[in-house]
């Protein structure tokens, strides 16, 4: 598995938000984000073998660290072995969730393990039903333990992001329903307004790690 890097942090973003949280972060990414803060993850990395991953993890644990494991990247779907590695992270023990971008059918990942889905506006518009994959909003999966996320840049995106929510039931299908403001070009206290305003089922997400850390982080 192409491994960009591993650390220890607090989880900025998702049902999860303020807890400790061991990060597993993958190379290689099949979408180019203009608002992307992982850039430097869509190439290189190191080949790492799977149960090394594992190993590292538990001693993290035994060293009086998190249970909790956020899979992430990149985009952790282009890696073969990223069922494996979940399936192994699970049975160590760990409280185990994954990020993805919608792109590719979540079918082989382990009904244990909790998904972030963080959907792609601009992809919505251009790709219509092509995106994200069926599989997401329909597919055999219990998404009640799950999360979808919409980055939002304008009041343009947070309507579009109502109106795609309601058309594809989403607040139905997935536990939580997250928007986060795009750092540095939507204010936090706009989306809050909206959210109150016009659909109050989103939760506000606010990217703790930047507000702790910074936005240049790499924790």
């Amino acid at each position: 598995m192409n491994i960009a890097e591993f650390f220890v942090s607090i989880q900025g973003e998702g049902p999860d938000s303020g807890l400790a949280c061991i990060f597993i972060r993958t190379a290689g990414c099949n979408l180019a984000c203009t608002w992307c803060d992982t850039g430097y993850a869509r190439q290189g990395g190191r080949d790492t073998v799977i149960r090394e991953i594992v190993e590292r993890c538990v001693a993290v644990r035994k060293d009086k660290g998190p249970g909790l494991v956020c899979l992430t990247g990149g985009e952790p779907m282009l890696q073969p072995d990223t069922p494996e590695l979940l399936e192994l992270l699970v049975s160590a023990g760990f409280r185990v969730s994954m990020m993805t971008n919608g792109t590719m059918d979540p079918g082989a990942i382990p009904a244990a393990v909790r998904l972030l889905v963080d959907i792609k506006l601009c992809l919505v518009a251009v790709r219509g039903g092509a995106y994200p994959h069926p599989a997401i909003l329909a597919g055999p999966r219990d998404c009640s333990r799950d999360a979808m996320k919409f980055v939002i840049t304008d009041r343009a995106a947070f309507d579009l992001a109502v109106a795609w929510s309601n058309t594809h039931g989403v607040f139905e299908r997935f536990g939580t329903v997250l928007v986060s403001p795009a750092w540095g070009i939507l204010n936090p206290s706009d989306l809050a307004d909206w959210i109150l305003e016009s659909e109050p089922r989103f939760r506000l997400g606010l990217q703790l790690h930047k507000h702790i850390w910074g936005p240049d982080t790499r924790k």
